[in-house]
This record gives structure tokens, sequence and C-alpha cells, in this order.
């Protein structure tokens, strides 16, 4: 840091606004690794300005890149220059931080199955049609319904073309992967050793980001960060219209996933006698996961505990109506305690 320092007053004294930002950006990322978060903000906030003064210069060039895709993330997250930092991270193809999905990362596809089916690329929305989009839509669903990740060729072969002679089949899927990738790019879906997947680096994906979200821990966040985090990815049922037996499955894991998760997140709260914070988690809960009772059980126990009868007896009701209109047995009243 004191060399850094000393380099940058002697950029200062050159008037050179280019060795400026070099040692701002050296230090934002020396800061990041110590910890210290505000720092290095500030630092990278004051690192862009400089760059962009001067004309814009890809800073990937000074460093190593997945260092660059570390600090670039942070700035995004925290709103700064996201126009020209997302820029810049197309410009160069910076692939994300390792191991992470970040939300604002200007990924050329996003894939959302929580709630919604929509493919995005480039920012854009991708329409889905024509006829031909049929068998290419399918085997994209398939591999995210199996994962999206390391998903064997002869697996989705023979759960899209059950009926067809297996070199019949193999072809088939060799022919709708080539319309698949013409869809959504080339370098979109990668093949190693027999296996398909979404490649990581181009491809976001709502279920990956919510199992990360599940993955944080105390140490990341307060609960009720967490609970906002797991809602703005879990939107609701994992491909909703589908009932292919990989999904089905896929849609329980995920199902029993969330609901668990919350669980622990609401007595967290609960323990930290934020009832109220609970109560909300719960209640938002719900409005994705409109079936599961033990969610509505939690939320009428935080609503007696703040001593909000009424409002525990009209959780009660819903749920009752919500179970009896998916043909699920009625919740044991629980308005009253014992």
């Amino acid at each position: 840091l004191v060399a850094l320092n000393e380099s940058r007053v002697i950029g200062l004294r050159m008037q050179s606004k280019l060795v400026v930002a070099f040692c701002l950006f050296c230090e934002a990322h020396i800061r990041r690794l110590r910890g210290e978060h505000a720092e290095s903000l500030r630092l990278m906030r004051d690192a862009l300005a400089a760059e962009i003064q001067v004309g814009g210069l890809v800073t990937t060039a000074w460093c190593l890149r997945e260092d660059a895709a570390d600090l670039y993330s942070m700035a995004l997250e925290a709103g700064i220059e996201t126009e020209y930092v997302r820029s810049i991270i197309t410009k160069t193809r910076l692939p994300p931080p390792s191991g992470e999905l970040p939300m604002n990362w200007p990924w050329p596809i996003r894939i959302h199955t929580l709630g919604r089916f929509m493919v995005v690329r480039n920012e854009e929305p991708l329409k889905f049609g024509a006829r031909d989009h049929k068998k290419p839509l399918a085997l994209l669903r398939a591999l995210i319904g199996f994962g999206g990740r390391h998903v064997g060729i002869g697996k989705l072969a023979q759960a899209l073309w059950p009926a067809v002679d297996g070199d019949i089949a193999a072809h088939s899927l060799e022919t709708t992967l080539y319309r698949l990738r013409k869809l959504l790019g080339d370098d979109s879906i990668v093949t190693h050793e027999g296996q398909l997947s979404l490649n990581s680096n181009r491809c976001w994906l709502d279920t990956w980001a919510f199992e990360l979200a599940v993955q944080a821990t105390a140490a990341d966040s307060t609960p009720a960060h967490r609970v906002n985090k797991l809602l703005k990815f879990y939107r609701g049922t994992f491909l909703d219209n589908d009932d292919a037996a990989w999904t089905l499955i896929e849609r329980e894991r995920l199902r029993a996933k969330f609901v668990t998760a919350i669980d622990k997140l609401g007595e967290e709260l609960i323990s930290e006698r934020n009832i109220e914070s609970a109560a909300q988690c719960y209640l938002d809960a719900i409005e994705v996961e409109p079936t599961i009772e033990r969610l509505y059980e939690a939320l009428i126990r935080c609503y007696l505990e703040l001593k909000l009868p009424d409002k525990a007896s009209e959780v009660n009701k819903r749920c009752r109506l919500a179970l009896t209109a998916a043909s699920q047995s009625e919740i044991k009243d629980r308005t009253q305690r014992p």
C-alpha cells in the first residue's frame, strides 16, 4: 500500500489520470482481500470515475481477470458506474466471479423457471411461437429439469425420444441441440465427455441462483436480508406447466429446499425476538407456495405471539381454502392456544 500511495502521488504530479486510476484499482483489490468492504468500494468509485474521464480504459488488462470480475461484481452490486462496468464486462467477455451468479452481471443468457418460464438473450426476451422451436425448448427444459449441469446425452435422448431406437434418438438430439444453440448462442451449451451443461460463464439460471442463496450463512448477512434474497429468486413453482417426470422430481426438491430454508430463517428471526419480520417472512413465502400447511402454522404462531388473534383466524381460513382448492386435507384449527 505504501508503494501504491507513492505511485499515486507521482501520478498526480504528472497529472496522469491513467496512473492514478491504476493505483486506485489495485488498492481497491487489496482492500477487498483484507475484508475492508467500504474502503474498497470508495476506491472503486474513484478508480472508475478516473477511467471514464480518460475515455474509458479496459481495466481487465491491468490485473488477473478473476480479480477484475470480483471488483466489477462488487461495483455492480453497489450501483457504481453500472453502465460503464457492464460495457467493459461485455466488451472483454469477462466471466463472472467463480462460483457466483451476480444478478446485475450482463449475462448473455438469463433463464427464469421459478414461477414463470422465460429466456432472455442480451436483455431481450425470446419469443417462442414457431413450431420449430418446440423440440429445442423441450431439450432446454429437460436439461434444466435434470439440473442444468453434467447431464448425460444418452439420458436426454431417452427422456425426449423414449420410443425411438437409440441411434435415431441420438441423431435427433444432435439435430435439436444444434437448433437450440442457434436460439441461445453457440457457446451457451457445452459438451464434455458425453454430457451437456449450460455454460455457467454465459448463462444465468434462477434455480442456480436460488440454491446459492440457500447456502448463505449468518456470516453473510442478516436473516431478513437472506429471506429477501431467497424470495427474489424463488418466484413460484418450477416449470409449472411441465408434468414430465424429471420436472416433477426437481420441482419437489426445490420446493422442499425453499420451505426448509424459510423455516430456518423464520426461527432465526423469532429467536432474535423479531416476530414481525418472521411473520412477514412466512406471509411472503405463502404467496409463492400457497399450499404448504406448515408455513400457515408458523404464521399463525407469530400472530398469536403478537396478540393478533383476528389475523391468526384469517390465516387459518385462508389455509383451509387453499388446501381444499388443492384437494388436500384441511388444516387443524390452531388459532386457539391449547
